[in-house]
């Protein structure tokens, strides 16, 4: 199936297994080379060479979708396959994607429990200001009652305050 030229490594052949894998049923893959990495055990550089050189050789398509997000897909050029079951590596996938999950919503959770905290200072800062304004206007009003007391006309404390 391959010719001298166009050889590729039995880790080449680990990526082009994990992108069937997660393409099958028409499912677009997203995974980056960090994922790459991680579910089968090799540097994210190393990732990234092995996959640019995949699709140098034609064995992998690499597209954008609307978002802009690496589209990685098989080319149809065949190639040596490693095995037909993935079923050990999706169990270690699987377990990488729940972990990254439980960090993702750790962080979240974080971050709500920021944002409601900031929520709380807030709304605590809102109140006082309320207070102080209810203040001046208390205060105001008092003003204005002395001096209306004191023989000042409305019209003459408007001309004061303009």
């Amino acid at each position: 199936m391959n010719t001298q030229n166009d050889k590729i490594t039995i880790t080449e052949r680990a990526i082009l297994e994990l992108v069937r894998y997660k393409t099958r049923n028409n499912y677009i893959f997203f995974g980056g080379n960090d994922y790459i990495a991680k579910a089968i055990d090799i540097t994210k550089n190393s990732a990234k060479t092995l996959v640019n050189h995949l699709i140098r050789m034609g064995y992998l398509n690499k597209t954008y979708d609307r978002y802009k997000r690496r589209v990685l897909s098989l080319s149809g050029k065949p190639y040596l396959r490693l095995f037909e079951d993935f079923t050990g590596v999706d169990k270690k996938i699987v377990t990488l994607e729940r972990d990254d999950a439980m960090r993702d919503s750790l962080y979240y959770q974080r971050e709500y429990e920021g944002a409601n905290a900031r929520m709380e200072t807030l709304q605590k800062e809102r109140d006082e200001i309320q207070l102080k304004l209810i203040d001046a206007e208390n205060r105001i009003y008092k003003l204005e009652a002395l001096f209306l007391n004191r023989g000042v006309s409305k019209e003459q404390l408007e001309q004061m305050i303009a």
